[in-house]
């Protein structure tokens, strides 16, 4: 009977084990799944069609503008005369180019000119912080005259110490 109960025993010890190698094999393959940066190196194309069409999804459509400025009512008519009698210009009386739509080039230019004019202060301050630092044309040349000074040190001291130890007593 004891050898049932030792056999058992080692069994157990060995289904722990197991168990304790299939645990960490889970977690393990749980971490890879749950790891998005792993997912955008492997299929970095897959994940920016995914990026843009969700982007494309989320972002709202525009409204027509020919229903936004749609001035059909009664009211609206009397409104834009009464304007008019005033003096003061409606939508609808400003030029064509002032109320058409931006085009690509322009928006990129928008979106670029901020980053360019960040580019130029950071440039600037970086500029204007290290006027005051001496600068050396040669500056490789200092590290290795100072590689060059510690190794001559070093050479003088071995040479001291053998002297130190070679002299007749």
């Amino acid at each position: 009977m004891s050898e049932s109960a030792d056999n058992i025993r080692k069994r157990m010890d060995e289904v722990r084990l197991e168990v304790g190698d299939d645990v960490a094999g889970i977690v393990r393959s749980a971490k890879a799944l749950a790891d998005w940066r792993g997912h955008v190196r492997k299929h970095p194309l897959l994940c920016l069609g995914a990026a843009a069409a969700l982007g494309f999804l989320l972002v709202p459509k525009r409204k027509d503008k020919a229903a936004s400025t749609d001035l059909s009512s009664a009211d609206a008519q009397e409104l834009i005369a009464l304007l008019k009698k005033h003096g003061i210009k409606t939508a609808s009386a400003l030029p064509e180019a002032a109320t058409a739509s931006k085009g690509m080039f322009a928006t990129l230019a928008g979106m670029a000119a901020p980053l360019v004019f960040r580019a130029a202060m950071n440039y600037g301050q970086h500029f204007v912080a290290t006027l005051g630092q001496n600068r050396t044309p040669k500056a490789g040349r200092d590290e290795r005259d100072d590689e060059q000074n510690s190794a001559d040190e070093e050479l003088a001291r071995q040479v001291e110490i053998r002297e130190k130890f070679n002299r007749p007593r």
